[in-house]
Formats: C-alpha cells, structure tokens, sequence
C-alpha cells in the first residue's frame, strides 16, 4: 500500500470514528446507558454494542466490498472503544457483529484478536479506580507522558491512562505480527519505514481517544445543564 494513502487512511479513520460516535450520542437512550454510573445489565452492554457495532458492522463490509476504501474498517478501535465503555462482555460481543464480513473475507484471524481487544479494554475498565480517568483519556500522547513524568517522579504511583495508552500499543503490536506472520487472514495497515509505523500507532490512539472525547463532552454538556437546573430550582 503507498505510504501516502496510508496517512491519508488514518486521516479519514478519524472522521469515521468521530462521526460514528457523534450519531449515536444523539439517541438519549443511548446517551442514558452509557453515562449512567451504576453497573450496567448484560442487556444494556448489548445496547451499546448494538449501537456502536452496526454501523462500524457496516464499515467492516464496505471495507470488504470497496477496493482500495480501508478507512471504512474500525472494528479493532471500536473493539476497544466499546470494551472500556462497557465492559469485557461489551467488547467481545462487538468483535462478534463485525466478524461476519470478515469471515467472508476469509480473514479468520480478526474476530479473534478483535475480541482480545475487547476483552483486555474491558479488563482495563475494572482496573480503573475511577471512572473519570477513563473520560479523561486523551489522544494527546505527549501531555499523556508530561503527566505521567509529573505525577510520578516525586512520588511514583500507577497510572491508569498511561497503562492504558501501553496496552492499545501492545494490543496494535499483537495485531500487526499476527498479520505479518499469517497474511490475508487479519486486517492490518502497516508501513515500510519507521514514521509511517509510528504514524498507524499513533493513529490507533487517537482513533480510540476521539469517540471518547466526543461523548465526555456531550456528558458535561448534561451534567452542566442538571446543575443549572438544580440552581434555578434553589433560586425558586
């Protein structure tokens, strides 16, 4: 693949990811499960993944119809997406929907790997002491590192988004030998020199940061609006 069509992939896998995300953040049932703070049923992990997993489901398929169109497939990210937003189950469950297209690609090593995604993203998620952590997630690598070198220089500590930010690149990095050692059988974008390896990599930690982003400010914007309401209500 030529290297500048795999930047200009990376680029466009950004907008499909922040478009998918800010489509379904508009259902306020959606937005109800995914911002409520209580445990979530099994049936309201399904939701999500029904949600997120049909039209990444579709992207997969494009991907697999449409020459040369690979932006369309986010089903690894979205693997992880879903699996830190509402669990393990979550998580495999999405890498499920989208294996049917891959299937028939005969890529029969993707559900696999994209439901490992899943599951550890979802493992991550019980990690995390406090669920702010993983709203605050940023794709900002370098201001991820400043912070961590902060925090833990005078006093060291686990970091859960510095774990995680790891774990996506492990995950990548799992994925990426897989598809070297066993080709046509997962997809996989990969580059013939270090930036453009860098550039995916990179590119996979913003294509999972970015949806997060999306639906934390749409959670403020709410949590914003229930206190000026609460205010007005103490006024009255």
């Amino acid at each position: 693949m030529d290297q500048k069509l795999i930047l200009i992939t990376l680029l466009i896998r950004l907008g499909v990811v922040a478009a998918i995300a800010s489509a379904v953040v508009r259902s306020r049932y959606f937005k109800s499960v995914l911002f409520r703070n209580e445990i979530r049923s099994t049936r309201q992990q399904i939701d999500i993944v029904l949600f997120v997993g049909i039209p990444v489901a579709l992207g997969v398929w494009v991907r697999a119809v449409v020459p040369n169109f690979k932006a369309a497939d986010v089903a690894f990210e979205s693997a992880i997406i879903v699996g830190v937003m509402g669990g393990r189950l979550a998580g495999v469950a999405l890498a499920a929907l989208c294996a049917v297209p891959e299937f028939w690609r005969h890529e029969y090593l993707a559900f696999p790997l994209n439901a490992i995604a899943g599951y550890v993203a979802g493992a991550f998620r019980e990690y995390a002491a406090n669920r702010e952590e993983i709203w605050s997630f940023s794709p900002m690598v370098d201001l991820s590192i400043y912070r961590w070198i902060r925090r833990n220089f005078p006093r060291p500590r686990q970091d859960w988004q510095v774990a995680f930010f790891v774990g996506i690149l492990l995950l990548q990095l799992l994925r990426e030998q897989v598809g070297r050692a066993f080709p046509n059988r997962v997809f996989f974008l990969y580059g013939d020199n270090f930036w453009i390896e860098a550039a995916i990599y990179v590119g996979t930690i913003a294509t999972v940061a970015i949806p997060i982003k999306v639906w934390n400010a749409t959670r403020i914007e709410l949590k914003l609006q229930e206190q000026e309401k609460l205010l007005l209500q103490a006024r009255l």
